[in-house]
């Protein structure tokens, strides 16, 4: 599904710069920052998307409305 050839023909169809894209594709740049971050995300004990930290309180998943509400309004106090 995410082959370059079909990266580079979803490209086209959104309309975005396909030589800059390609050259984005080409290179190892990208991967590096992506496994970085990665190890950034380990160390902190990150195991999935979507994951907020908000105070040093860690959530995992897609919280409700009203729970994320809650813990950033007992934070700004």
């Amino acid at each position: 599904m995410f082959s370059q050839e079909n990266l580079r023909r979803y490209s086209v169809e959104v309309g975005l710069d396909t030589a800059a894209f390609g050259a984005c594709l080409a290179s190892s740049r990208p991967a590096a920052r992506v496994l970085a971050d990665r190890a950034v995300a380990e160390r902190l004990g990150i195991d999935r998307t979507p994951t907020l930290v908000i105070g040093g309180e860690k959530i995992q998943g897609v919280p409700a409305y009203e729970s994320l509400k809650a813990i950033v309004e007992a934070r700004l106090k």
